[in-house]
């Protein structure tokens, strides 16, 4: 742009900020706030230059940074916005596993006159997961409607998740038949952490059963779907069943290849 005698302007980094993210360039991303930040551009950063920077961090694994971008930008003139605030929860839920830290900057939003929304609420539900703190994860989600946000289908496939991974596979099938009472349709990852969770309770025939049920609803059940239900088979000595599956899934990608052609 200077070579062609443009000066950039703070929409300009921002929009250069936020390509960082989809090629993992944290570094590059740093560089340019950089820029915004000290006197090199005689521009100031805005909340979307910092959020975008988090983002770009947090798609890295440098959730560390990401939560250090967040306390500086007071400092930078910069006022954080719930965009701010999800992007460094996100950071430190799904990659440092920061449950704790995450639930603090949750609660730190309504002191700041900022409502959570469902973003929010969902980032910390997937820190939960993630730390296999399903208990937190199962409070949050139920929190939301009196909190005025309503839970979406990232927010229940997360708490599914988490009950899989507390191996509460009870729950899990709870909260995905509680999912159309709430609105929220179901969604093949919601589907498949159900499935998962049948192999807990080595529940062949609820993992079967799930697989029909996605199938009942048009919806295409992948190679995740069909992996979690042959290892539940393979838990319940069910070997037999578990060839068969693999047999669907081979038919199923044939028409999908098929298809495509």
């Amino acid at each position: 742009m200077p070579s062609l005698r443009v000066i950039p302007d703070v929409i300009s980094y921002n929009a250069a900020i936020s390509a960082c993210p989809k090629g993992s360039n944290w570094q590059v991303a740093l560089s340019l706030l950089a820029d915004l930040i000290t006197d090199k551009t005689e521009l100031t950063p805005d909340e979307i230059s910092f959020s975008a920077a988090m983002g770009a961090c947090s798609r890295a694994g440098e959730w560390q940074l990401a939560l250090c971008l967040l306390s500086m930008m007071p400092s930078a003139r910069a006022v954080p916005n719930a965009i701010s605030f999800n992007a460094a929860m996100s950071a430190g839920g799904e990659r440092g596993f920061q449950w704790q830290l995450v639930l603090q900057i949750l609660s730190t939003m309504p002191r700041m006159q900022m409502a959570p929304n469902e973003i929010s609420f969902s980032a910390v539900i997937s820190a939960g997961e993630q730390c296999g703190r399903w208990q937190l994860s199962l409070t949050l989600l139920r929190k939301m409607p009196e909190m005025r946000v309503m839970p979406n289908e990232y927010s229940f496939g997360s708490a599914i998740s988490a009950c899989d991974s507390g191996q509460q596979w009870q729950l899990a099938i709870n909260l995905l038949d509680d999912m159309p009472r709430s609105s929220v349709l179901p969604s093949e990852i919601c589907y498949n952490a159900a499935i998962s969770a049948g192999k807990t309770g080595s529940n062949w025939q609820l993992a079967l059963g799930l697989l029909n049920q996605m199938e009942e609803m048009e919806m295409v059940p992948n190679d995740v779907s069909y992996n979690a239900a042959i290892l539940a088979c393979e838990l319940g000595l069910q070997w037999r069943m578990a060839l068969l599956l693999l047999i669907r899934l081979q038919a199923a990608a044939t028409v999908s290849l098929t298809s495509r052609r």
